[in-house]
């Protein structure tokens, strides 16, 4: 089984990369695991303009597609993060709120994971 691991703290080598590396360590043994850094990667935000509403795609030249390839890639995913104040850090959020990946990653996981509504 392909296992993506992603760091979604913007401290490339702190506890959360510890824990990454925990993670790989353990699963490494018996799978296929890639890990990415969500700081290695350029994400822009949301400029409004809609449309990825219709395209599935922005106009803006970042590295979301990248992170979707690896999703794409991955037949299971874990994200790992920090808890600041409660909350994932901002990239983390960013990613998941942006209209082109919500569109895509269905995509990318249909057959793979079974949703409960």
């Amino acid at each position: 089984m392909k296992v993506l691991v992603m760091n979604c703290s913007p401290v490339r080598n702190g506890a959360t990369a510890e824990i990454v590396n925990i993670v790989t360590a353990c699963l490494e043994k018996k799978h296929d695991v890639k890990n990415i850094c969500i700081d290695d990667y350029d994400i822009k935000y949301c400029k409004g303009c809609r449309t990825c509403h219709n395209t599935a795609k922005c106009v803006q030249n970042d590295d979301v597609d990248r992170i979707i390839e690896q999703y794409e890639w991955a037949d299971i995913v874990i994200s790992v993060s920090p808890s600041y104040w409660a909350d994932v850090p901002g990239q983390a959020v960013t990613i998941l709120r942006l209209k082109r990946f919500n569109k895509q990653l269905p995509v990318c996981i249909t057959g793979k994971f079974k949703f409960n509504a």
